[in-house]
């Protein structure tokens, strides 16, 4: 092969290796962003838990005979 072409080889190469690069670092953030939208939800729905704990809380507070009502059913 002439020079030209083993040059030309070789940039493509190198090129190759960028991009297998950058790809490895997309797929890593994916990765980390996929993790932390899971933990994001998890946490979400432990305050929606939470946030539902606290208002069964105040009703029973503001109307103690709702607690006992809402138990039958």
């Amino acid at each position: 092969m002439s020079q030209k072409y083993l040059i030309r080889i070789a940039e493509l190469e190198s090129q190759l290796r960028q991009k297998d690069q950058q790809l490895s670092l997309v797929e890593e953030t994916e990765a980390f962003l996929r993790s932390a939208l899971t933990r994001a939800e998890e946490k979400i729905e432990e305050d929606e838990r939470e946030i539902e704990h606290l208002r069964a809380q105040a009703r029973c507070r503001k109307n103690p005979c709702w607690a006992k009502r809402s138990a039958m059913y």
